[in-house]
């Protein structure tokens, strides 16, 4: 897909640059009516060197995806990282917390992104944590911000671009097991046993067989 360079002009200008050329240059006018952005500060040299910037100008990066899986029923386990930009400049965010956020997948005017509690407090530098109690078996998105003291500094949202299903929850053991009337038989036989139990909750089993296994004691 091809873009103007002035399909800013009259929208209120460029605000960012595109991670391929992350560099703002000081003049509003070289780039078609706006300004340039390129790859590194020295490429500025033809157009009023690197913008400077203020203090309010300069939110923090977006972070970048790690992993993303389920390890247990009904939640998903996450980590991602904090980035800076390429250009060098420096936020004064004043890091509060990570905004991590599920939504059942969908397409996106139907997603609904609720935020995750338990991920508010996770290490600001190798942050990971277990989102939990989601739905089982159920296809989710997850997407990530670092928050910042001064709502203007927050990064944008990192998206994961694959949905994570989520593990069923496994049947509850049966229980209350007796067995009884034990008979010796023929020797091709063996021993016959009438075993009974009570079964557990099903959970998100859909039940097949039951398996009873025996091991024989050391006499």
């Amino acid at each position: 897909m091809n873009h103007s360079l002035s399909c800013c002009v009259g929208r209120g200008g460029r605000l960012r640059c595109p991670p391929s050329a992350p560099v703002m240059c000081a003049d509003a006018q070289a780039c078609a009516g706006d300004y340039c952005c390129v790859s590194s500060i020295q490429d500025c040299r033809h157009y009023g060197g690197p913008r400077p910037c203020t203090e309010g100008d300069i939110p923090v990066r977006s972070p970048m995806t790690g992993s993303i899986a389920s390890l247990a029923p009904a939640s998903i386990t996450v980590t991602w990282y904090p980035r800076r930009w390429q250009s060098g400049a420096e936020s004064r965010c004043g890091f509060l917390r990570w905004g991590i956020e599920a939504a059942k997948a969908a397409s996106p005017p139907d997603m609904v992104w609720e935020f995750q509690e338990e991920c508010r407090f996770a290490d600001h530098e190798s942050p990971h944590c277990v989102i939990q109690d989601l739905e089982s078996m159920t296809d989710y998105r997850i997407r990530v911000r670092e928050i910042c003291r001064e709502d203007r500094r927050t990064s944008l949202y990192t998206v994961w671009n694959n949905t994570i299903t989520t593990r069923p929850h496994f049947a509850l053991a049966p229980r209350d097991f007796t067995c009884e009337n034990f008979l010796v038989t023929e020797v091709a036989l063996g021993i016959q046993v009438n075993a009974t139990w009570e079964a557990g909750k099903p959970k998100d089993c859909d039940f097949v067989k039951w398996q009873v296994e025996t091991r024989g004691l050391p006499q």
